[in-house]
């Protein structure tokens, strides 16, 4: 990794020293809108952490789908500050869970900057389980992967890709399809790009994996709440912030206002998916195959 520098403890490069929501013993949330890549090329790993913490988040830790993947853990399961730095991250491989052990030094640029994945929020449980990943790989130089594939490590739950290009691809049922089980809380979903001639005109980025945050159907507008795990670069054409097909309806309905900061989360319309990006990743609840 050309810009490391060195490893350095977590308490050396943040002054709170938690978990998952501001105090060492206590956990009480996570989400997906505060995982931020950095330098390493795991975009796809990154945009399943948002996507699974993005479904903790909104059943307010009711069932837990990525935070309990996290040792040590309190008398409910929470994962808990551990002061000697050493962690055990629960993983999914070859269809078995493995225990994957960490400590809490990360690399570091020469000013002393995380190089590796960080939550916006100050909390560990970002780099502690993007660490884990990357050790099960081969380490922080990373080649990449597909996110359904990264789910079904960090889930269990079972993946399925979706090329818009193919043949047997149905625009309308596919909507009804991913539409009826994400009310259900039954699908996880990440999107794919190919190829993009100019990035920066458009507002995504090329063969870069993003997580969907949010489905949303409001009279005739199909909606997508889209997160860059990059944290910042959004989507410039129909329905970004500012964009002349909002209506004032269509704001209330879907909190314009909270995405006025470029923060990596945009709405987008299914439409303009199905033209700019490569394909649509599931991850379906193995209880659904359960009879």
């Amino acid at each position: 990794m050309q810009r490391l520098k060195g490893w350095q403890r977590v308490s050396e490069l943040i002054d709170q020293r938690h978990l998952i929501d501001g105090k060492p013993d206590i956990a009480t949330e996570i989400n997906g809108y505060e995982v931020c890549q950095k330098q390493v090329g795991d975009c796809s790993v990154l945009s399943s952490l948002a996507v699974a913490a993005h479904y903790e988040f909104k059943h307010k830790w009711q069932k837990k789908l990525i935070s309990w993947l996290i040792y040590p853990q309190d008398t409910k399961g929470n994962p808990i500050f551990n002061p000697t730095g050493k962690y055990v991250v629960k993983l999914f491989v070859n269809g078995a869970a493995r225990g994957i052990t960490v400590d809490d030094y990360f690399p570091v640029n020469q000013y002393g900057n995380f190089i590796g994945a960080y939550s916006n929020r100050g909390k560990l449980w970002v780099s502690l389980i993007e660490k884990a990943y990357l050790k099960l790989h081969g380490g922080y130089e990373f080649s990449g992967s597909k996110a359904s594939r990264d789910l079904y490590i960090l889930t269990r739950w079972l993946p399925e890709t979706v090329n818009f290009d193919s043949s047997d691809f149905k625009s309308e049922e596919q909507w009804a399809r991913i539409q009826k089980f994400n009310a259900l809380n039954k699908v996880l979903i990440t999107l794919s790009t190919s190829t993009i001639a100019d990035e920066d005109a458009i507002g995504l980025v090329g063969t870069h994996a993003y997580a969907v945050l949010e489905i949303f159907q409001y009279k005739q507008y199909r909606m997508l709440l889209i997160k860059n795990p990059w944290g910042h670069f959004s989507w410039k054409g129909k329905f970004a912030y500012g964009d002349k097909n909002w209506t004032p309806e269509l704001k209330q309905a879907l909190g314009y206002d909270n995405f006025k900061e470029d923060h990596g989360v945009f709405w987008m319309d299914w439409e303009s998916v199905m033209t700019y990006f490569r394909g649509i990743e599931l991850n379906w609840d193995p209880t659904l195959f359960v009879y």
